[in-house]
């Protein structure tokens, strides 16, 4: 869900981290950036995280990475820093860099969105409307539980959220959905969501498992999409790498919590397995089921209850 506000004389949006990265940010407003010098101001636990290669022509002082002013070279390319505790990342750009850099991170926040984050001051002295006062950036571009931009106009943050409402800004994740829509089963499905569906329910890591993609898999789910969403005939994509015998596929799918346990018409993945000849998958999911039940004992009653359930709603739809 998009968002936006005021901090102080600072204008704020933010959109759901499945839309964009912070590359995809900052290449959209590229318009807006050029001639500034960016800041990286991302860290950990008061650690400074440096970029896992600082640019030719950037600079290091006193623990912030210092950019050149912004051409268009740099916003092709531009540099991905990521904290200890995940996927963070914040940027401030300046037309004139402050002489002393007394900048905190937004973005170590974790879990906190600009939208839920109250007067926006927190334990520690950091309050985030009093360093954009002091600090005067043009733009700011983070990551935290959300990808958000402040500025001090409101063009700017209009600009970002119009990009975002037209869909994912990751320019890979839209590339995918152009091929994905190539298929009459999905022709006509806007993906202006991670997890929009087709009218069986399949969403595009269903697709992606269909055709065994692991590429195009791990991209879906680094932005998001529900590992466990059920399609035509309550199939996740997990009931669709194992009845298709993509071993490596249903192991990529597990290792990002996708359900060994979820039923369709009655059949685990396993079982579509093994109703496929696919041994060797069955090799590979037979001792992750077994501590799976080691560790819940009753992962099978509650795995008929939750089946019977959608029976029985599946059969007063029908009654009307």
């Amino acid at each position: 869900m998009s968002a936006a506000g005021r901090i102080g004389g600072f204008y704020w949006a933010e959109v759901p981290r499945e839309r964009a990265e912070v590359r995809d940010v900052v290449r959209s407003l590229g318009s807006r950036l050029r001639g500034l010098t960016a800041v990286n101001v991302s860290w950990d636990s008061g650690r400074m995280q440096e970029l896992a290669a600082v640019p030719p022509g950037w600079s290091v002082r006193d623990n912030y990475v210092i950019s050149p002013p912004v051409d268009d070279a740099m916003l092709t390319d531009w540099p991905q820093s990521t904290c200890h505790s995940g996927r963070y990342d914040e940027w401030y750009f300046f037309r004139v860099v402050p002489e002393v850099l007394e900048l905190q991170a937004f973005c170590n926040w974790g879990g906190v969105s600009l939208a839920s984050s109250g007067e926006l001051a927190f334990p520690g002295g950091f309050d985030l409307a009093a360093q954009l006062e002091a600090s005067e950036p043009s733009v700011v571009v983070g990551e935290a539980s959300a990808v958000f931009v402040i500025a001090p106009d409101e063009a700017t943050v209009r600009q970002f959220l119009d990009a975002g409402a037209r869909g994912p800004m990751n320019p890979r994740l839209c590339a995918l959905f152009d091929r994905i829509r190539e298929s009459a089963l999905y022709e006509g499905v806007a993906f202006d969501d991670i997890n929009a569906a087709n009218s069986d329910g399949d969403n595009a890591l269903h697709w992606a498992v269909h055709f065994n993609d692991l590429e195009a898999a791990r991209l879906l789910i680094d932005a998001g999409i529900d590992v466990d969403q059920r399609g035509d005939l309550g199939r996740t994509p997990l009931h669709e790498a194992c009845g298709a015998g993509h071993g490596a596929m249903a192991l990529l799918l597990i290792a990002h919590g996708a359900d060994l346990h979820a039923q369709t018409e009655g059949d685990v993945p396993f079982a579509l397995a093994r109703l496929g000849g696919h041994d060797a998958v069955c090799d590979l999911l037979a001792p992750l089921m077994e501590q799976a039940q080691e560790k819940d004992g009753e992962v099978w009653l509650r795995v008929r209850i939750a089946h019977l359930e959608r029976e029985l709603r599946r059969l007063k739809a029908l009654r009307g």
